[in-house]
């Protein structure tokens, strides 16, 4: 009888932990991204090229978005530089994240701008993120 209450306990145990992995790993996060421009020309935020990833080692790259958004050079004008993007991650909202954003200039070049930096993690839904090449 204990080994029949062990297997049947030890099939429960292992189906709550299932049931919580899939509910965090299936769990969408609302993020609303800011962009910056520090620089003296246009550029273009290439959102199908720009990626996201949680900090789980061997975690792969995600696509943000399927679309581009130009972003004004730096003036006085209050917040003509900046460009807010929102989009649904298929990853859970308490995880550490990294985004690269593709960056292309008006005068042909093009860069990935990290947030929070290339090697660094944040688990805000909000980030603000510098771009200046």
């Amino acid at each position: 009888m204990k080994i029949k209450t062990l297997v049947v306990a030890s099939a429960l145990a292992a189906t709550g932990v299932i049931g919580a992995v899939s509910q965090s790993a299936s769990a969408g996060c609302g993020v609303s991204i800011t962009v910056d421009n520090d620089l003296d020309r246009d550029v273009t935020v290439n959102w199908a090229l720009s990626k996201v990833r949680i900090s789980t080692w061997g975690a792969p790259w995600s696509t943000l978005g399927n679309y581009s958004t130009v972003v004004d050079p730096q003036s006085d004008d209050t917040n003509s530089d900046q460009e807010t993007r929102a989009f649904n991650l298929n990853l859970g909202c308490n995880l550490n994240r990294r985004y690269k954003l593709y960056v292309s200039d008006s005068e042909g070049g093009s860069f990935y701008e990290y947030g929070p930096s290339s090697t660094g993690w944040t688990k805000d839904v909000t980030p603000f993120i510098r771009l200046n090449g």
